[in-house]
């Protein structure tokens, strides 16, 4: 019954998804808002529909791929067959882990390849060579590992020396790696990426004067070397208390005039005066409980895992039942109102831009990126409401116009 269960929740995530795919793919065919008419002429817009196009087919074939390889993997009992002769609950564990990670990972490795070299190759935006883009993938497979193998084991440690009480422990653990993460965000982005201050000039001194007037200390301005991967454009705030940073994208300072990135910049800002990162990772203690709570119900009973082709809990097969049925289940209805809470934050940013009076240049900078990025200009207000962190362009220009009256 219970494999049952865990198929019918792996088949309901991948439909959703799916479904998704197909909205997204379907709203291509939106009109475009009058707002935004003007950001693509027509050559820009049929590259734009291409480069969607292209881009909806390549995750749907991984999603369809990913969904064919869990359920080769469940039906059989593979994990229960690779760890059948391991007696150590922590070597079974790792066995279990060591399966799936490793398919995971290759699977990953092989969508990144064709959406980052492939897709952004062919539309323009790739800059990476093989041995950068080899290299990310390496740094991001070794911290993968890390955290899972990790926080497994040291699950295993605290429920097996506390019993009931790791909801506690482990939950308070979990946050306080949440909020360290947070804090240390800016120097975990130098593993990939080299920064260096924003030089001495006229946009420097008027940005640091945006900074004073609003009374807000930044640890600095910083300018990342996104060129080395990428054509596209963006700027963001990261870290919390003294790590606080505004970090623009290279390519950024090339894209949009003087005004317009002081318009960005002023966005940026408004995210650290309304503690946003903080919010958020405020909220997302809500998700770790929900992470704890889940973990503890799949140890809390053994008989789960006899329909899976063990005699009794395996905490490497736990882990996988609880990211691949339960989290994406349980985490698509916490992440509605999440995106709804980062959507709102974005509005008040931009309303931060307009206040210190760059209203006009923030709009004409955000058609810039968007052009520049090939943005979906019309997406589906239903995908718009369950997965995005931003509003659309189109209503992000209506919000400042009705702020400035």
């Amino acid at each position: 019954m219970f494999k049952i269960i865990a198929l019918v929740l792996i088949s309901i995530i991948f439909l959703f998804n799916l479904f998704i795919s197909v909205k997204s793919y379907l709203a291509r065919k939106r009109e475009i808002p009058e707002e935004v008419k003007d950001v693509y002429d027509e050559e820009r817009y049929l590259k734009w529909k291409a480069y969607s196009t292209d881009q909806l087919v390549v995750k749907m074939v991984i999603s369809i791929v990913s969904f064919i390889i869990s359920l080769a993997l469940i039906i059989p009992d593979v994990f229960s067959i690779v760890a059948k002769n391991i007696e150590n609950h922590y070597l079974s564990t790792l066995a279990v882990l060591g399966v799936y990670l490793g398919i995971d990972l290759i699977v990953g490795f092989i969508g990144d390849y064709v959406l980052k070299i492939k897709i952004e190759g062919k539309y323009g935006f790739n800059n990476s060579t093989m041995k950068t883009f080899v290299g990310d993938c390496i740094k991001k497979a070794l911290l993968i590992i890390i955290l899972f193998v990790g926080l497994t084991c040291l699950f295993i440690a605290i429920y097996e020396a506390m019993g009931d009480y790791v909801l506690i422990l482990f939950s308070a653990i979990l946050f306080v790696i949440v909020l360290f993460v947070a804090v240390i965000s800016p120097l975990l982005s130098k593993v990939n990426n080299r920064f260096a201050s924003l030089e001495e000039g006229s946009l420097r001194t008027r940005l640091m004067d945006l900074l004073t007037k609003n009374g807000y200390n930044v640890r600095d301005i910083k300018v990342m070397d996104a060129s080395r991967r990428t054509n596209k454009s963006n700027a963001y705030f990261s870290g919390l208390g003294k790590t606080k940073t505004i970090v623009l994208y290279d390519n950024i300072l090339k894209t949009l005039d003087e005004d317009e990135i002081v318009a960005t910049f002023a966005h940026e800002m408004g995210h650290g005066l309304h503690k946003d990162s903080l919010k958020r990772s405020l909220f997302s203690l809500f998700s770790i409980i929900a992470l704890v709570v889940l973990t503890w119900l799949l140890v809390r009973f053994p008989e789960i895992y006899k329909d899976f082709g063990f005699n009794g809990v395996n905490y490497g097969l736990g882990v996988i039942l609880l990211f691949e049925c339960l989290i994406p289940l349980v985490f698509t209805l916490l992440n509605i109102p999440m995106q709804a809470l980062a959507r709102h934050q974005e509005f008040k940013a931009d309303e931060t831009a307009v206040k210190e009076g760059y209203g006009d240049q923030l709009i004409s900078g955000l058609k810039k990126l968007y052009k520049e990025n090939l943005g979906d200009l019309n997406p589906d207000p239903l995908v718009v409401a369950l997965s995005y962190s931003h509003p659309t362009l189109y209503q992000r220009i209506r919000n400042v116009k009705k702020i400035e009256g």
